[in-house]
């Protein structure tokens, strides 16, 4: 039975489950799984080695499902594997949401990410 709350209703899903972004098993398969049970499921960026490779992903995940899923994008200067901009452009292609991180610096201050 679906729960209906305020994050359910935005998001377009059943439950107000959010899958986490998780490195090593962030994939379309899982993502898709959490989707399709109700949940929004999260492919991670960072899985993936370049943003072609990225595109890929997502198309997978499209197939697996016709609910709403995101991409969650690390923007930690040194773990990114290629530029911002055109990550976020692969991203966008077929997407439902992208969750950006902010991060901040050991000193507390926002680095600015181009």
């Amino acid at each position: 039975m679906p729960i209906k709350t305020k994050l359910t209703e935005a998001l377009g899903i059943e439950h107000p489950i959010i899958q986490g972004g998780m490195h090593y098993v962030g994939y379309a398969e899982m993502a898709a799984a959490v989707s399709n049970a109700g949940g929004l499921g999260i492919v991670t960026a960072l899985t993936q080695p370049n943003a072609e490779a990225l595109r890929k992903e997502i198309r997978k995940c499209r197939s697996l499902t016709n609910k709403p899923f995101g991409v969650n994008v690390t923007l930690l200067p040194a773990l990114c594997v290629c530029s911002l901009p055109r990550l976020c452009v692969s991203v966008c292609c077929g997407v439902d949401f992208l969750l950006l991180h902010v991060v901040r610096c050991a000193c507390g201050r926002r680095r600015k990410v181009s």
